[in-house]
C-alpha cells in the first residue's frame, strides 16, 4: 500500500494538529536567538522559561488568538 497522510476527523480544528514544534521547526533556535541579540533582548540567566521559548509561546497565541484557551 502506498504511504500518505491521512487526513484527521472533517471536526478537526487546525490548533488541534499543530503544537509549538511547528514553530520551533519554523523559527530555530539559532534565528531566534539573533534576532533577540540584534533587539537587545537576551537572558540574563538561563530562567525556566528562556527567551526563546517565550518567543514562541507569544507568536502561538498572537496566531490562535481567536482559537478557545481551554
Amino acid at each position: 500500500m502506498a504511504n500518505r497522510a491521512t487526513a484527521g476527523p472533517s471536526t478537526a480544528r487546525l490548533t488541534d494538529c499543530l503544537s509549538t514544534g511547528v514553530l520551533a521547526r519554523t523559527f530555530p533556535l539559532e534565528t531566534v536567538q539573533a534576532v533577540l541579540d540584534d533587539i537587545g533582548l537576551t537572558s540574563q540567566r538561563e530562567r525556566k522559561m528562556p527567551a526563546h521559548i517565550v518567543l514562541h509561546y507569544v507568536a502561538s497565541l498572537a496566531l490562535f488568538g481567536s482559537a478557545s484557551y481551554r
